[in-house]
């Protein structure tokens, strides 16, 4: 799916049971949907990921020169590589110019909300200023890259992908993206309980950070601060949910992006 202006430790930082909130528990229902990591170059992220078992799908080539490749889920989460191509031809292309720019890693973390105007209000109320675009039948509503929550873009429009058992088995056991952790400022934190998002447990992350879990109606979001003085928040790791119980543990897979399994 297209983005807009898109160690090792012991999983003990995922208590059981967060996600039970569920749907009921929040004014807008909310759903984790997909992981953007942008990358210098799509293979060579492929070869570097193969280890922790995952099976890749074909992307893309956009008219604004992002190319991007899939890690799909049986539940119809993902993660997403993306890479730049040629010169970056609209703002969506220049962002992830910019973050590559930076470095490789996590540029947004997806969430799927099907009442974009009462996130748009409720961002509005949070001092964060949203910013809507179109691409087809998609909708997204996602906010500049100086926010406290440029970090998270939300979607509406976009049908959950069934893709074939051949592209969602995975030697790992991976079934679905459970949780994201990202960068956020206190608007975020505002924004996110102005959708009727609570608050739960801290969380100890493996890079030193604490941060504090998000339930949404389906998956959950870790926001800690950054560590050091940054230009643009965003996402640093993923838990993915295995029916493997010998699935990889907790590691850092690239510079400054983690990812966890929850068995």
């Amino acid at each position: 799916m297209n983005s807009p202006l898109l160690v090792v430790a012991a999983l003990a930082v995922v208590a059981p049971g967060v996600w039970a909130q569920g749907p009921a528990a929040s004014q807008v229902v909310l759903r984790l949907d997909h992981a953007v990591i942008v990358v210098r170059d799509l293979k060579g992220a492929q070869r570097d990921l193969a280890p922790w078992g995952f099976r890749f799908k074909a992307g893309r080539l956009h008219p604004d020169h992002l190319l991007n490749r899939h890690i799909k889920f049986r539940d119809g989460t993902a993660l997403e590589l993306m890479t730049l191509v040629g010169p970056p031809t609209d703002p969506t292309a220049t962002e992830y110019a910019r973050l590559l720019a930076s470095r490789p890693g996590g540029a947004y973390v997806a969430i799927l909300c099907e009442d974009l105007d009462r996130v748009a209000h409720a961002a509005d109320r949070a001092g964060l200023v949203p910013q809507r675009s179109t691409r087809g039948t998609w909708q997204f509503l996602s906010f500049a890259p100086s926010s406290d929550a440029a970090a998270i873009f939300f979607g509406s429009g976009w049908q959950l992908a069934r893709d074939p058992d051949s592209l969602v088995t995975h030697e790992n056991g991976a079934t679905g993206l459970r949780e994201a952790w990202l960068e956020g400022g206190p608007r975020l934190d505002s924004l996110l309980r102005a959708l009727g998002v609570a608050a739960a447990d801290s969380v100890r992350l493996p890079d030193g950070r604490e941060g504090r879990r998000w339930g949404l109606g389906d998956g959950a979001l870790v926001v800690a601060r950054p560590s050091v003085a940054t230009s643009r928040m965003r996402p640093f790791g993923v838990v993915i949910e295995s029916s493997n119980r010998r699935s990889p543990p907790t590691a850092q897979v690239m510079p400054g992006f983690w990812i966890g399994f929850q068995h």
